[in-house]
Parts: structure tokens; C-alpha cells; sequence
């Protein structure tokens, strides 16, 4: 099976954007919930790690 390069780019431009948009998600629920944002913070509401 080959991939094409251009597929992959693409592929790795959606996964950028979930993990934005969960990112972003997860800044604005901490604020709202007056909790301090840190790098751990978000990564632990995001659902992410800070790898």
C-alpha cells in the first residue's frame, strides 16, 4: 500500500486542528471555572499530554 505524501500532510494539518480546537476548548473551561492555567492544566482538560 502506498501513501502519497500530499495525504499524509493533509492528514497531519487535521490532527493539528482537533488538538487545537481542544486546546482552546479546554483554556476557555478553566477560565470560566476561574482555575489556574498552566501547561499541566491544559493538557489534563484537554485530554492531552504535554509532549
Amino acid at each position: 500500500m502506498t501513501t502519497s505524501p500530499d495525504h499524509l500532510t493533509r492528514a497531519r494539518a487535521a490532527d493539528s486542528e482537533r488538538r487545537r480546537s481542544r486546546v482552546l476548548k479546554a483554556l476557555d473551561q478553566l477560565a470560566a471555572r476561574g482555575e489556574e492555567i498552566s501547561v499541566s492544566a491544559v493538557a489534563r482538560t484537554a485530554g492531552s499530554t504535554t509532549a
